[in-house]
């Protein structure tokens, strides 16, 4: 079929050459035609030797050529890739000219956004022209606003009211009276690997210069070096101990235990005792022999022993104790006839509430409070700190567990912020009234 359709193409150029032919036969007898590769020549008949040799020379049989070059499959299978070639290319222009075309509309659309956000911004200048200069009043009153807002806001519960500082100098200036009598006072410290902070809470103990102390420190076995700062100053403790324990709750009792005094506290290995404490606790006991329970105010240290805060409290609440526990424990101490009347222990099934566990228990033994308005016990905030990292773990389950026992249900956090309310605000004043006193005298 191929060598059919290839001759009647080939009939078709010469019939057509033969009309041209006889065309241009009639502009003039004296010429003929040739076509020499793809150029027709109409030219005269004198040169026709000429014509010939050239066309033999330079000349090229299409038909032949044609026929030569579809008997090679390679140059063919060449002419058929190299299309693909050019289809896939003209595919990857089309594409690329798509995503010109795309990225030009959105460029349109940004720049339609743009215009009408200048728009607008032009509009809201001149509507807002003339209250502009309003502005900086505002803000000042805002500031003032903030500022009593955080001024007024209780510090109770906050850990890290401002940044580190050197504790005031006036903060000790407490007289210290001279005691009538000097009942022993039994503290005991139970530590674990506190060796960091230890040497600081047995300083502020001995350094008390209480004559009748009994100080003994339960360790749970620690292998910080904890040991050889207990060793170096056994001689200003009645005991010590280092071995393993059950816990904090296990070693405070362990402690007790060994201890005979009249007044009882525990002190945790990395909190203090402020110069004059115990002064001011015996004190307290000898003016007032009613009351079983007594309690100071706290100051928050940093690991370095700068201050970070301060919890200053209005007075004793014992219906507030129902809901928090308010009581700074490291200012806590009590009378031994108490603690023997509430079970003469800790509740070692409690690892962080145990003192709250212990106040409730005196509280229903009978136990009459004070509060003493002065800096007793200072308590540290560090990373290590079982407070900071506990809290919101089981110290959240056993908080619940206590205000469970008391109330029979756990109340919401809305519940208890209502009800602790008006014990705040006494405590804001009171916190007020004392930094204005500080600022005062300093």
């Amino acid at each position: 079929m191929e060598d059919i359709q290839d001759i009647m193409d080939m009939l078709k150029v010469r019939y057509l050459f033969l009309i041209l032919t006889m065309n241009l036969m009639q502009l003039s007898l004296d010429h003929e035609l040739m076509v020499v590769n793809d150029v027709i020549a109409f030219y005269p008949k004198h040169i026709k030797h000429c014509m010939i040799e050239f066309a033999k020379d330079h000349g090229i049989d299409w038909l032949s050529a044609v026929h030569c070059f579809k008997e090679s499959d390679t140059f063919f299978q060449q002419l058929k890739e190299k299309e693909a070639v050019i289809q896939e290319k003209e595919v990857v222009i089309q594409e690329k000219e798509l995503v010109i075309y795309q990225r030009d509309i959105l460029i349109g659309q940004k720049e339609k956004v743009i215009e009408e956000l200048a728009n607008a911004l032009s509009a809201y200048r001149l509507a807002f022209r003339h209250i502009r200069f309003a502005f900086p009043a505002l803000k000042r009153i805002i500031n003032i606003l903030r500022y009593f807002i955080d001024f007024f806001k209780p510090n109770l519960g906050n850990l890290l009211q401002h940044s580190p500082r050197s504790i005031a100098k006036g903060t000790f200036k407490n007289k210290i009276k001279k005691l009538s009598l000097t009942p022993k006072v039994s503290i005991v410290t139970p530590s674990y690997m506190q060796a960091q902070y230890i040497e600081r809470t047995l300083l502020s103990v001995i350094d008390q210069n209480y004559p009748n102390i009994e100080y003994f420190v339960q360790d749970g076995g620690s292998k910080d070096g904890t040991v050889e700062i207990l060793m170096r100053h056994e001689k200003k403790l009645s005991g010590w101990v280092s071995e393993p324990d059950m816990g904090q709750s296990n070693a405070i009792n362990s402690g007790f235990n060994r201890t005979s005094g009249e007044i009882m506290g525990w002190l945790n290995s990395d909190d203090l005792l402020l110069p004059g404490a115990l002064n001011h606790v015996v004190n307290y006991f000898n003016v007032h022999p009613d009351v079983d329970v007594v309690y100071g105010n706290r100051l928050l240290i940093d690991g370095r022993d700068m201050e970070v805060g301060r919890w200053i409290l209005p007075g004793h609440d014992d219906k507030i104790l129902s809901w928090v526990d308010f009581i700074p424990q490291e200012t806590l101490f009590w009378r031994r006839s108490i603690w023997d009347k509430s079970g003469g222990r800790i509740d070692e099934s409690f690892h962080f509430a145990m003192d709250w566990d212990l106040l409730l228990r005196f509280r229903k033994a009978g136990a009459k409070f004070g509060h003493i308005p002065q800096f007793i016990g200072a308590f540290r905030v560090h990373a290590q700190q079982k407070t900071s990292h506990k809290i919101h773990e089981l110290g959240q389950q056993e908080m619940n567990r206590i205000r469970l026992g008391c109330f029979g249900y756990i109340p919401s956090q809305r519940e208890i912020r209502k009800a602790i309310s008006p014990f705040l605000i006494k405590h804001v004043f009171f916190d007020k009234f004392h930094a204005i006193k500080d600022r005062l005298r300093g």
